[in-house]
């Protein structure tokens, strides 16, 4: 599908991807906010291709759900893509701003530490309140690339208990059958993807 041939349900289905989470009224709302005379009907009319996207309403969808022109153009895949970026930018976005507050505790932690046992060695007991260096120690010692690392192989393994789940309860045929079920070859941006977390690993 080009974008000189893109009907109203298509612009509907992008925009229904592109709202996500975000209910219908909530859009609803922020295009009342912005000046249109929506409902959550009109949402509905829009995004089932009913009611045909106006363009000054169209300007105002695209500033309030983050798109772009052509994420309204879009076929399927495209737009399911898009999103997918889009997510992952907002992801690395949050991420990065964990990471600087991680760092920024980390670098707190270990000049405070230091002040506390400058002064507990100074005055030669434990006046305030015990703390050894070795409670210290491992928060300084660990790494946000670390974390993230460690994130990923919780997950690994809780995928892999919820398909021991899964599985439970089924026979030795069953299994097997499932076994023999062809599965999708990785793709290129899998190995990708693949390629990467092993690096990170090291």
């Amino acid at each position: 599908m080009s974008a000189e041939v893109v009907d109203d349900a298509q612009v509907g289905r992008n925009i229904t991807r592109f709202r996500g989470t975000r209910s219908q009224k909530d859009l609803a709302d922020a295009m009342r906010s912005a000046g249109h005379k929506w409902s959550q009907a009109t949402v509905w009319a829009v995004e089932k291709g009913d009611r045909p996207l106006r363009l000054l309403e169209a300007k105002d969808v695209m500033r309030i759900l983050g798109m772009h022109t052509w994420d309204l153009m879009q076929p399927d895949e495209g737009a399911i893509v898009k999103i997918a970026i889009h997510e992952l930018n907002v992801a690395t976005g949050e991420l990065r701003d964990a990471a600087e507050a991680y760092i920024r505790a980390q670098d707190r932690l270990a000049s405070y530490a230091d002040i506390y046992f400058d002064a507990q060695a100074a005055r030669g007991d434990d006046a305030l309140f015990v703390m050894e260096a070795s409670d210290i120690e491992p928060w300084l010692e660990q790494s946000a690339e670390g974390e993230v690392t460690d994130v990923r192989e919780e997950m690994r393994a809780s995928a892999a208990a919820q398909r021991d789940v899964d599985n439970r309860g089924m026979t030795e045929e069953q299994l097997a059958a499932m076994k023999e079920v062809p599965t999708r070859p990785r793709g290129r941006f899998e190995q990708i993807l693949r390629q990467s977390e092993e690096a990170s690993r090291g």
